[in-house]
C-alpha cells in the first residue's frame, strides 16, 4: 500500500539506508584499528571504565540517583544469573515481552 501511495518516500527512505552504510562504512573501517585497541585493553581497567560510563549514563538519563541504583542492583542480578548457570536471554525477554503477550492473550480470549 505504501509503495503504491507513496513511492517516491520509500525510494527516498532506500536511498537514505543505503547512504547511511556508505557513511558508516567510509567511518568503520579506519577506526577498526582504535576499537582493536581499546578491546585488547586490560580486564581490570576495561571493566570499572565500562562500570563507571554505564552509571554516569544512568544517572544522566534523568538526573536521579535512583535510576543508577537500578542499573546496579540489575547489573548484580544479572552476575548472579550469570553464575547461577541461567541464560539471561529468556529472563530479559520475558520481561519485556511478559505484558504486552499477557494483555494480548486477554484480547485474544475475549474475541472468543
Amino acid at each position: 500500500m505504501l509503495f503504491q501511495n507513496n513511492p517516491e518516500m520509500v525510494y527516498g527512505i532506500m536511498v537514505g539506508m543505503f547512504v547511511g552504510d556508505l557513511f558508516m562504512l567510509a567511518l568503520g573501517l579506519p577506526a577498526v584499528r582504535m576499537f582493536v585497541k581499546i578491546i585488547s585493553t586490560q580486564q581490570h581497567i576495561l571493566l570499572p571504565t565500562i562500570v563507571v560510563l554505564c552509571v554516569v549514563g544512568a544517572y544522566a538519563l534523568r538526573n536521579s540517583a535512583f535510576d543508577a541504583w537500578l542499573m546496579i542492583a540489575f547489573g548484580i542480578l544479572g552476575c548472579i544469573l550469570n553464575k547461577l548457570a541461567i541464560p539471561l536471554v529468556p529472563v530479559v525477554l520475558g520481561r519485556i515481552l511478559g505484558p504486552i503477550i499477557e494483555e494480548n492473550f486477554a484480547g485474544a480470549m475475549l474475541m472468543t
